[in-house]
C-alpha cells in the first residue's frame, strides 16, 4: 500500500511539472561579449514564446547555480527587454517595480543569482512573438548599464535557464540557453601556396557608348587582392593599380576617361590573402565601345503659334518635361550568355529579383533590365535545372550613365552539381553529375577537406556536356583516405576559365561516413554562429564526435571549414 501510494505521488508530481510549462521555449540563444574564464561579460538572450505571457506575468532568467556571479550593484539599468512580432525589435520601459507603464526588475545577486522581469499591468507578450534580454552594460534603453556578469571559473558548457510564468506566478514556457566559457587559443595550420584562379571578368565584348566611366571586376577562388596594369608582362609587386577591396573574391575597380570607337585591355595579376602566392601570368579583360551614335535630341518641332508669337518648342523631349530632364533618360542593361538548354535564368539587381528568362535550346539566353536611374549597381544571375538544382551565383557590378544602353555579355553561367550519394565507403563509384552550357568541357575539383590543405589534397576530373547541356562524372573512391571531401564544377577551355565554380557539396568517404557526426548547430536553435563556434572551440583538438563534423576521429581545421561553409551568422 505504501508504495502505491508513493507511486502515485511520483505520478502527481510528474504531470504537475508537465502541466506547469506545457511548452518548450524555442529559438534559445545566448551571445555573451567574451567567453574567458572569471571574465566580466554581457549578455543578449533571445527566444521565441509559444504561449502569451499574460501583463502581471514574468520571465526570469537564472544562470547555472554556483557558477556566475551577479554584482551586488546589478538592477533595471542594466537591463533591456525588447519585443518583436516579424519586424524591428520595441524596447519597453523598465523600472525597479512594476506599474501600468513600466515592466519592473527585481535582481537576486551572487553566484546563485538571478534576474526577473515582471511585465506592467496592461501590456504582456503574446503567442509567436521574439523577445531579446540584454544584461550588462550592452543594456543602453532609457539608462546605460554599468555591471557585467562575470563568468564561470572552469572551461565548459553552462546552461542559462529561462522561465515564463503568469500573473499568478505559475509556470508558462521554459527552456535552457547553452554557451560555453573557453580559454583563448590560436589556430595554427599549414595553409596551401596556391595562385588565386581568376574569372568573370568583365565587361567584355562590345559595350555602348558614351560609357566614360567604366568598372572593372572579376573574381577568384580564394580570398585576394587584384591589381592591374595597361600592359604585359608586369609582375604584380610592381602594378600601381589596386581593385577593391583589399581581400575578397569580388574584386572592382572603377576606371576613367574612355573613348567611343576604342578597345581596351586590362591585364590582371592577384595575390592570395593566405600563403601570399601571386599569379605569374597575366589575366586580360578587354571591350571595346561602339562608335558615337546620332543623336536625335536636337530635332526642332516648329510652327507652335501662342499670343501672336511664332517659333519653335525646342529639343525634342517626352514625359512630364517638354524638352526633356536627366532624370527621364532612364537606362538599361542587358546580359546575356549561355547555360543549360530550357533552364530558367532569374536576374537580380542589388539582390532583388526583376526577372527571369528561359535558355533556348542552344544555351544563350538574352534579356534586359530597363528603367535604371544612373549610379553602381551589382547584378547576379542564376540557373534553375530540370532536376530544380540551382546553380551558384554569376555576379558582376556595373556603374551606368543616364540615358545609356549597356550590355554584359558573354556570360557562361557555372553549372549545377549534384551526387548520386553523399555517403560513400571507400572504393565504391559516385556519380557527380549536372547541367552546364551544351557541348561545353566542365572540370570537377574535388579537395579534401582533412588534413594540411595542399596540392595534393586537390583531384581534378573531366567530363563534356552534351547538347542538351547534361554532364557527369564517375569518380572511383578505392584511393581516398577515410575523409570529408567538398566537389564542386566549372566549365573550362584549355585557354580560359569559362565560368565561376559551382555550389559546393559535400562527400564522406569510409567507415566514419556511415557513423553519427556532429552538426555545425551545436546548439540546435537553426542557426550557425558565434555561439555554435564557442561551443565548438571547446571541443578543439579532442576527438569529441559532437564537434567532429568530418567523422575522421579529431576535430581540426576540417571541422572547422565545415562550419564556415554553413555560417549563417
Amino acid at each position: 500500500m505504501r508504495w502505491t501510494l508513493m507511486l502515485l505521488a511520483v505520478a502527481f508530481v510528474c504531470v504537475f511539472v508537465m502541466q506547469t510549462y506545457a511548452a518548450r521555449l524555442t529559438s534559445v540563444s545566448d551571445l555573451i561579449s567574451t567567453s574567458a574564464p572569471t571574465t566580466a561579460a554581457t549578455h543578449t538572450i533571445t527566444f521565441t514564446v509559444p504561449q502569451t505571457v499574460p501583463p502581471g506575468g514574468s520571465i526570469m532568467i537564472t544562470p547555472e547555480s554556483g557558477e556566475f556571479d551577479i554584482p551586488a550593484g546589478f538592477d533595471y539599468q542594466d537591463v533591456d527587454l525588447a519585443v518583436a512580432n516579424g519586424g524591428p525589435y520595441v524596447e519597453r520601459s523598465l523600472s525597479t517595480a512594476p506599474d501600468a507603464v513600466n515592466d519592473g526588475v527585481s535582481v537576486v545577486s551572487g553566484n546563485s543569482g538571478n534576474v526577473t522581469i515582471s511585465l506592467n499591468s496592461l501590456e504582456g507578450i503574446a503567442a509567436g512573438e521574439q523577445v531579446r534580454i540584454k544584461l550588462g552594460s550592452n543594456a543602453s534603453f532609457g539608462a546605460a548599464g554599468a555591471d557585467d556578469i562575470i563568468n564561470p571559473d572552469d572551461v565548459r558548457s553552462y546552461s542559462i535557464i529561462v522561465l515564463t510564468r503568469d500573473e499568478l506566478n505559475a509556470g508558462i514556457d521554459s527552456s535552457n540557453a547553452m554557451i560555453a566559457i573557453v580559454s583563448p587559443v590560436g589556430l595554427v595550420a599549414t595553409m596551401p601556396v596556391i595562385a588565386p584562379d581568376r574569372f568573370n571578368g568583365l565587361p567584355s565584348g562590345i559595350l555602348a557608348a558614351g560609357n566614360t566611366a567604366i568598372e572593372l571586376s572579376l573574381e577568384t577562388d580564394i580570398y585576394a587582392n587584384c591589381r592591374f596594369a595597361t600592359s604585359t608582362d608586369i609582375l604584380y609587386g610592381n602594378m600601381t593599380h589596386s581593385f577593391f577591396p583589399s581581400s575578397g573574391t569580388l574584386h572592382y575597380v572603377p576606371v576613367y576617361g574612355h573613348q567611343n570607337e576604342t578597345t581596351y585591355n586590362y591585364y590582371v595579376r592577384c595575390k592570395a590573402t593566405l600563403g601570399g602566392a601571386e599569379n605569374s601570368d597575366d589575366y586580360l579583360i578587354s571591350f571595346t565601345l561602339k562608335p558615337t551614335p546620332i543623336s536625335n535630341t536636337s530635332i526642332e518641332t516648329e510652327g507652335f503659334v501662342t499670343s501672336g508669337l511664332t517659333g519653335n518648342l525646342g529639343n525634342g523631349g517626352s514625359g512630364e518635361f517638354p524638352n526633356g530632364s536627366n532624370v527621364l533618360f532612364l537606362a538599361s542593361v542587358t546580359v546575356s550568355g549561355s547555360t543549360i538548354p530550357g533552364s530558367i535564368v532569374t536576374v537580380l539587381k542589388d539582390g532583388v529579383k526583376v526577372g527571369t528568362v528561359t535558355a533556348q535550346g542552344s544555351g544563350e539566353f538574352e534579356t534586359s533590365v530597363a528603367n535604371l536611374e544612373r549610379g553602381t549597381y551589382g547584378f547576379q544571375l542564376y540557373t534553375e535545372d530540370g532536376k530544380g538544382l540551382l546553380s551558384s551565383l554569376y555576379g558582376t557590378t556595373l556603374t551606368i550613365a543616364q540615358g545609356t544602353k549597356n550590355e554584359i555579355t558573354e556570360i557562361t553561367i557555372p553549372p549545377t552539381i549534384g551526387l548520386s550519394s553523399e555517403s560513400v565507403q571507400a572504393g565504391e563509384i559516385v556519380e557527380v553529375s549536372g547541367g552546364a552550357s551544351p557541348n561545353s568541357a566542365v572540370e570537377v575539383r574535388v579537395v579534401s577537406l582533412t588534413g594540411n590543405a595542399a596540392l595534393s589534397n586537390i583531384l581534378t576530373y573531366h567530363a563534356t556536356s552534351s547538347g542538351s547541356g547534361l554532364w557527369s562524372v564517375p569518380i572511383d573512391t578505392k584511393s581516398f583516405a577515410e575523409a570529408f571531401y567538398a566537389v564542386q564544377a566549372r566549365v573550362k577551355r584549355a585557354d580560359q576559365i569559362q565560368s565561376g565554380y559551382s555550389k559546393q557539396i559535400n562527400l564522406r568517404v569510409g567507415e566514419s561516413a556511415a557513423g553519427a557526426c556532429g552538426k555545425p548547430d551545436m546548439n540546435e536553435d537553426d542557426k550557425v554562429n558565434l555561439v555554435d563556434f564557442s561551443i565548438f572551440l571547446l571541443h578543439w583538438q579532442s576527438d569529441d564526435a559532437e564537434a567532429d563534423y568530418t567523422c575522421d576521429q579529431q576535430v581540426n581545421l576540417a571541422d572547422f571549414s565545415v562550419m564556415l561553409f554553413n555560417w549563417t551568422g
